[in-house]
């Protein structure tokens, strides 16, 4: 049974279409969620895995879906206050539907003030009504737009080549780091090395080798792995490989 809040009329009064303001331009990768959406009942769980505590109000949880959602969200929150107005919505687009949660909270009053502070680490669940089958992808937060910048969390990323394709040193490995809020370009490797990227913030990244060509012979480079997950001070290691492209016809 889809649970039901229950508040006070001074409680309703205060909270009635409370103003909503506009999202941040950028979602904050540090607030994770996963999606559980084989069910009637799909959920989305929130965790706040930033270095700080992160204020939810007028926030929005947006994602891309497989099906149309709407009418109301509910869910656990934990040591937060229940949202006031939990509305989906749902905008067709070229790969589906593009659905926003906001997660607006009641004002409160010189009696009561809601929290909505998640902690580090805490997390809150949202759920809605959907048929099964349904397919959630792209799941985003962002934060309300007036609150001070999250600092995000840095760790390091280590590259270790093997010895040059030819066995000389005529060329330099291209590596490109592709993520959301942060990319490089690395071209001071050396073969037989291991250099140390520093200062990489938190999320999610591909990593790009670039071809090579040497005494006219032609190489593809491979990173393994080619995407990481970048979430703790623990170097992530990757290894970086050439090999020559075969070549039919005689050269």
């Amino acid at each position: 049974m889809r649970p039901y809040f229950i508040a006070s009329l001074s409680t309703l009064l205060i909270s009635a279409m409370p103003a909503y303001h506009a999202a941040s331009p950028k979602p904050l990768p540090c607030v994770k969620l996963e999606a559980s959406a084989n069910s009637w009942t799909p959920e989305i769980k929130l965790t706040n895995q930033c270095s700080q505590p992160v204020d939810l109000r007028d926030g929005l949880v947006k994602l891309q879906s497989s099906q149309k959602l709407q009418g109301s969200y509910w869910g656990s929150f934990g040591p937060l206050a229940y949202p006031s107005q939990p509305q989906l919505t749902s905008i067709v687009n070229s790969s589906g539907y593009s659905v926003s949660l906001p997660l607006t909270f009641p004002e409160g009053n010189q009696w009561w003030r809601p929290k909505t502070v998640l902690d580090h680490n805490q997390s809150i669940r949202l759920q809605f009504s959907a048929t099964p089958g349904l397919i959630v992808e792209e799941l985003a937060f962002y934060p309300e737009s007036k609150q001070p910048p999250v600092v995000l969390p840095k760790g390091e990323i280590s590259f270790t080549t093997g010895s040059s394709p030819d066995g000389g040193r005529q060329s330099t490995p291209q590596i490109k780091l592709v993520g959301d809020e942060f990319s490089s370009d690395i071209n001071t490797l050396s073969w037989g090395e291991t250099y140390t990227l520093n200062q990489v913030p938190y999320g999610d990244y591909d990593i790009i080798v670039q071809p090579l060509t040497i005494n006219q012979r032609e190489y593809t480079g491979t990173a393994t792995p080619n995407r990481i997950q970048l979430n703790s001070s623990q170097s992530v290691p990757i290894q970086i490989s050439y090999q020559q492209i075969p070549v039919y016809g005689g050269r």
